[in-house]
């Protein structure tokens, strides 16, 4: 009974080791190719970008202006702009602003101008796509005056004027580097929108954005904000008294900026709210042991350019036997990690193994493991034999074994 309740447990076992795989089969495998990191509209924040990083890339666009729905208009694009900044900026933190989109018009009144968005770090700004001018408003006769397109929208990192619409020049200026736009210069109208502001970085890296002109009023309605950016748009300018309409003007679109060393490999229109989207990879690797290490022996191992706090095995290729393991801190740094050759190792060429989450990332350059050799002659033996402290304890043994079995001769011929 107790053997059948054994064979029971011991199937039971094995069928669950079965049915139910084990917690490193669930195991997700960190990102090394084409990682991507992407921010939306909200508060600042920043990224620190891995100290092991390699083509790392950032995507910016800055926030379109505001859309006129009465009229059925967008406001001034957005800027959008790809950028390859290599490894200047690895292992350093990154702050990162994303502009919203400007506030949409819901009646005949004129929109909000959309926000830069601007990447920075403690030496100043690395990238900014100026944000687009909200659209303006004709009210007699019905009609829209957009908003000028931030830095970026097209090759250029200035922003673009509002345009002029039936000869009313009430838009306002996109700004230039980083000179903010102003309002139209056109004398006579009935108010005029403000100059925009201009971005700043302090010593830590935090960003202050260049917001866009503010609106003027129309007959009780805000005129069309200038969009943000390294410097921001001129904001819209009123027209109540004119002898064949009213309307208040597109804002300017706000100034884009790079880096010196920096170039756009795209650029591009964005409609609606800004993002900003890091790609990187990364390339572990992994070092071989010194030539001539002796199957058994003690000696080291060095990993490298794994994501911080991943956790990771090293073998013999071609083995299943883990000969170390560890997990990399937080800030990512390099693993020198402690490693034993098995001892039934074969003498020649062989390589280390990386494995993370059950894959293989990295192999170490080839290393050979000697034959093991007795020192005082020279004479090469197989890796079964002992030598050293190994070879004490097995004579050891034979010397108990040979002792107790002359006993038991004795006792055999005492009794015979």
């Amino acid at each position: 009974m107790r053997k059948a309740l054994a064979s029971s447990a011991i199937l039971l076992i094995a069928a669950a080791s079965i049915l139910v795989p084990s917690m490193a089969a669930f195991a997700i495998p960190p990102c090394l190719t084409a990682c991507v990191v992407t921010f939306t509209p909200g508060a600042q924040t920043t990224w620190a970008v891995p100290a092991n990083a390699s083509d790392v890339s950032v995507v910016v666009a800055g926030g379109a202006g505001g859309n006129n729905t009465y009229a059925n208009a967008p406001g001034g694009a957005g800027g959008h702009v790809t950028v390859d900044i290599g490894t200047t900026y690895n292992g350093q933190t990154l702050h990162v602003l994303v502009g919203a989109a400007g506030q949409p018009v819901t009646t005949s009144s004129p929109g909000g101008g959309g926000e830069g968005s601007y990447v920075s770090s403690t030496s100043g700004f690395v990238v900014i796509a100026g944000g687009g001018g909200g659209t303006g408003a004709l009210s007699t006769p019905v009609g829209t005056l957009p908003g000028g397109a931030g830095g970026y929208a097209t090759a250029s990192a200035d922003g673009e004027d509002g345009p002029i619409v039936n000869t009313y020049d009430i838009s306002g200026f996109g700004a230039v580097g980083a000179t903010p736009g102003t309002a139209t210069t056109q004398p006579g109208l009935s108010s005029y929108g403000g100059t925009g502001g201009v971005a700043s970085v302090a010593l830590d890296g935090t960003i202050t954005p260049g917001v866009g002109g503010n609106a003027a009023p129309m007959l009780g309605f805000p005129i069309a904000q200038g969009g943000g950016g390294y410097a921001g748009g001129g904001g819209g300018s009123a027209e109540t008294g004119g002898p064949n309409s009213a309307g208040a003007g597109g804002g300017g679109g706000g100034s884009g900026f790079l880096a010196a060393g920096l170039t756009a490999s795209a650029t591009a229109p964005n409609t609606g709210g800004g993002s900003i989207t890091f790609t990187y990879s990364l390339a572990p690797t992994i070092t071989a042991p010194p030539s001539g290490v002796v199957a058994g022996d003690a000696t080291t191992t060095t990993v490298d350019s794994l994501p911080a706090s991943t956790a990771f095995t090293v073998v013999v290729t071609g083995s299943s036997t883990v000969i170390g393991s560890g997990t990399v801190n937080a800030n990512g740094d390099p693993v020198t990690l402690p490693i034993t050759l098995p001892a039934g190792t074969s003498a020649g060429a062989h390589t280390l193994s990386l494995i993370v989450a059950g894959s293989t990332v990295a192999v170490s350059p080839a290393f050979t493991v000697a034959a093991l050799t007795l020192a005082a002659t020279g004479v090469t033996v197989p890796w079964w034999v002992p030598s050293g402290a190994g070879a004490v304890v097995v004579l050891g043994v034979l010397l108990l074994w040979w002792g107790s079995r002359q006993r038991q001769r004795r006792r055999h011929r005492a009794i015979d």
